[in-house]
């Protein structure tokens, strides 16, 4: 029972998202977002600035 972990290659994810006129800007910059959502200000400023030291974020 269970799924198991399955990855797309990065060709064949951009070809499908071009060929569906999916954006694939995030694809190119190599960079990844994150939502921060929290009502302790200090920790999301924290943590805002661990992401933005690490340079993938």
């Amino acid at each position: 029972p269970g799924s198991r972990f399955r990855r797309i290659p990065r060709e064949m994810l951009y070809k499908f998202m071009k060929d569906n006129g999916i954006p694939t800007d995030a694809l190119e910059s190599g960079k990844r977002k994150v939502l921060l959502v929290d009502d302790d200000v200090e920790l999301v400023e924290l943590m805002t600035k661990v992401l933005e030291e690490d340079g993938r974020f």
